[in-house]
């Protein structure tokens, strides 16, 4: 029998750097510190509450920690969680099958499976992580993307190392309609970092696809939206609007022009990737209509937000490994420091009201 792993400190410390507008709507960092809101257990479990939102956001400064009641809850009628995730590793010589990390009623046969009527957004931050589907087993290390689209699944650590992820679930909005996206246009799964969109199969009665059995739709790796120019963008997912449905969502969108905000007034995933040696341009500064989580994966950025003075330049702060930057719709640029490639993955939300952008 494996020996019992020593508990680790039960602590899970998670820097977040929230920006917003001051009084004369000039854009500030309203908050640089480690979230309040986190849950650990001897184990080494962890979880820190990044961002909650009551339902899609309509201005810059909606959605905010979750009330008390909700705290590790999984969002129904709309709402969404954004939190980043610590699952401890195993002893070595643990069985596999032993690894998977149960949930309330699983079959002991199947331990672990499960499925939520919500859209996951996964983003790994470090360690390796295992996702299990009907079709098999994909193992999943720092900056690759999940889209678990309400399709049965489980989890697993793989390895004695602790997994610390950015989990962002969606759910369903009552009256949403769901738009018509495609799915495709990957590459080698071993090169670069991957992108894996699960899909479930019509069940037995053809009814709900999240109630068949699971596979891999895609798994490898997207084009970058632009010619290497020492930065590169990857649109990993966009849900092309209010969420309807789990299964909504896609990689393009069929005759639409690219856009950096998210398409139909949804949801969009993205990764962007800094090399260490490209000088700023004029057209970095850019403001979206938008809430973006983004945590950095590798390497380190300079956040400038732009204060509307001669150089445009107001407030920098350095955001490294593993911090989380909530945005709210300000004014800003990121630039990579240090010797090597800076990444963030950000999940986008768009904002639906008119002036939106506004402190």
């Amino acid at each position: 029998m494996p020996e019992t792993p020593t508990p680790e400190p039960s602590v899970f410390p998670v820097r977040r750097v929230v920006t917003g507008h001051d009084a004369d709507g000039r854009p500030v960092i309203v908050a640089d510190a480690n979230t309040p809101v986190t849950s650990v257990s001897r184990r080494g479990h962890g979880m820190a509450e990044v961002l909650w939102f009551d339902g899609s956001p309509a201005r810059a400064d909606d959605g905010g920690d979750p009330a008390p009641e909700l705290r590790g809850t999984f969002p129904a009628g709309g709402a969404a969680a954004c939190r980043l995730v610590r699952w401890p590793g195993s002893p070595a010589g643990t069985p596999a099958e032993e690894t998977w990390l149960r949930t309330p009623g699983d079959d002991p046969e199947e331990p672990g499976m499960h499925r939520t009527d919500t859209q996951d957004l996964i983003v790994v931050v470090s360690g390796s992580i295992v996702l299990g589907l009907d079709d098999g087993e994909y193992e999943l290390g720092p900056g690759d993307a999940v889209v678990q689209r309400g399709t049965r699944h489980r989890w697993r650590v793989a390895g004695e190392q602790p997994c610390v992820f950015l989990s962002v679930v969606l759910s369903p909005e009552p009256g949403a309609k769901k738009p018509e996206l495609v799915i495709g246009g990957v590459g080698d799964p071993v090169d670069g970092n991957r992108l894996l969109i699960t899909v479930g199969d019509a069940g037995p009665d053809g009814g709900d696809a999240g109630e068949g059995r699971s596979r891999a739709a895609v798994f490898g790796t997207p084009p970058s939206v632009f010619p290497p120019a020492g930065f590169a963008v990857y649109d990993l997912w966009q849900t092309g609007g209010p969420l309807a449905d789990a299964a909504q969502g896609g990689t393009s969108i069929p005759g639409a022009r690219w856009s950096l905000e998210p398409h139909g007034g949804g949801v969009a995933l993205r990764r962007v990737e800094f090399s260490p040696d490209r000088e700023p341009v004029p057209a970095d500064w850019h403001t979206t209509a938008t809430i973006d989580v983004g945590v950095v994966v590798s390497g380190a950025f300079e956040l400038d937000l732009a204060d509307g003075g001669a150089d445009g330049k107001g407030t920098t702060t350095r955001l490294d490994s593993g911090d989380v930057v909530v945005q709210r719709a300000t004014r800003h640029r990121l630039r990579a420091v240090g010797e090597t490639e800076a990444c963030m993955v950000s999940v986008m939300f768009a904002l639906s009201a008119a002036g939106g952008t506004g402190g």
